[in-house]
């Protein structure tokens, strides 16, 4: 996630089209060569399906890569045509993603030999997983198909199936009406209630766009809780704190207050719950995923987000109000936002590989956090809007320097416990 942005085009249909320049790579098929064959899919480093950190591959060995064939001859159509017979989204809860998992894993994966085209190409699918087109010979051993490349192409087109690109819809519904957070007289925060629960966190291995440190666990929300509505708004942070740290061509009272502070984002959150009696923080990043997912573990193309997908943020184009795109279906506006990314309370690393229950993220000065004083930040793009990526907002007495970086944030309010019967 950390390598330098290519562009991606998604377009509505799920078409996803890598626009930089990857070289083509091809090396002399031999004179006896068995029949070609040619897959097209997610083309990925098989190191990051273990879980992997920043160092790992920064040491730039060689791993094996693999390869999710969406498209190819007619025998991969029809692999394609039985694991989709036993999709049962969208909307899968774990066990059903898992389980769609492995069917991918049985009947489309293809392990890709290594050899010097693999290893020319491998350098592009180490930190993102791109779409690809390998042509080679395809044998089975060990129980593994593999396929020994003459030529791979990265800068590819791959349609995905259309029952994997539709909204999600929730599993279960909150059970709750919303409550108000009054600020003064005229303002007040309103945040809607998300039902305890567990998902896949992370993106499954098939999915594209990707990043290797995105690893798909279990985890599972014991508590409900209730998100605000939207991002805090320049108004209301204004109320609460008398300050606006918005660069001045982008202030406006309903666009979102941006570049704070994280000693100011503490502050705003202490004296909010001062003011209602309420537990009021920042959500931690499981809580933000969870919510802006709706609770269920599909792959998160971006393709599936259009309705929802907000400009706010986006220091690159115009300031933008919140509420001017759809909410999801829990009722939740501005969650995936174009160069928008959302202040978590956790510190940020790589996804674990272990299931938790009610994560905090990793404790302060752990060796899983990528950068001293890093939270996770979520709800941002790179390569397409999806709530599963994850980047940083910087503590520290001035803002990061990339502004693409520093952020939004929104509430949580931790539900009241239902008193014990008398």
């Amino acid at each position: 996630m950390r390598a330098p942005l290519r562009m991606l085009l998604t377009t509505g249909q799920g078409i996803l089209v890598v626009l930089a320049a990857h070289a083509v790579l091809a090396q002399p098929a031999p004179a006896t060569a068995a029949k070609e064959t040619t897959l097209v899919g997610p083309y990925l480093c098989l190191f990051s399906l273990q879980g992997c950190c920043e160092n790992d591959l920064h040491q730039r060995k060689h791993h094996t890569a693999i390869i999710y064939a969406f498209d190819g001859p007619e025998e991969i159509q029809a692999a394609v045509t039985r694991v989709m017979d036993q999709y049962r989204g969208p909307s899968l809860d774990v066990a059903a993603a898992v389980e769609f998992q492995q069917t991918l894993d049985r009947e489309l994966l293809y392990y890709v030999e290594p050899n010097p085209v693999e290893r020319e190409a491998h350098r592009d699918c180490e930190w993102w997983h791109w779409p690809a087109q390998i042509t080679g010979t395809v044998t089975e051993r060990d129980g593994k198909k593999w396929i020994s490349p003459t030529r791979i192409q990265t800068n590819s087109t791959v349609q995905m199936p259309d029952p994997l690109l539709k909204p999600d819809r929730p599993l279960a519904m909150p059970k709750g009406d919303p409550i108000e957070l009054k600020i003064n007289d005229r303002l007040s925060i309103r945040c809607v209630l998300i039902p305890a629960g567990s998902f896949l966190a992370g993106s499954p291995f098939y999915q594209w766009p990707r990043c290797h440190d995105e690893h798909p666990h279990e985890v599972v929300l014991t508590r409900g809780f209730y998100i605000a509505e939207t991002p805090t708004t320049q108004e209301v942070f204004e109320a609460i704190t008398g300050k606006n740290p918005t660069p001045e061509g982008r202030r406006g009272p309903q666009n979102p207050v941006e570049d704070v502070l994280w000693a100011d984002l503490q502050e705003f959150c202490r004296t909010v719950s001062l003011r209602t009696g309420r537990k009021v923080r920042l959500p931690t990043g499981a809580e933000f995923e969870y919510a802006a997912r709706v609770g269920t573990s599909d792959a998160c193309f971006p393709a599936k987000y259009g309705e929802q997908q907000s400009s706010i943020g986006n220091k690159d184009g115009p300031p933008v109000p919140v509420r001017t795109k759809k909410p999801n279906a829990w009722g939740c506006y501005d969650m995936l936002t174009f160069y928008g990314w959302h202040a978590c309370g956790d510190y940020d690393g790589a996804n674990p590989t272990q299931r938790q229950v009610d994560p905090q993220g990793p404790p302060a000065g752990s060796p899983q956090i990528y950068f001293r004083d890093i939270h996770r930040a979520l709800g941002g793009d790179q390569y397409g809007v999806r709530p599963n990526i994850h980047y940083w907002y910087k503590e520290g007495p001035t803002p990061a320097p990339d502004a693409h970086w520093i952020g939004i944030f929104r509430v949580v309010v931790e539900e009241e416990p239902t008193p014990a019967p008398h």
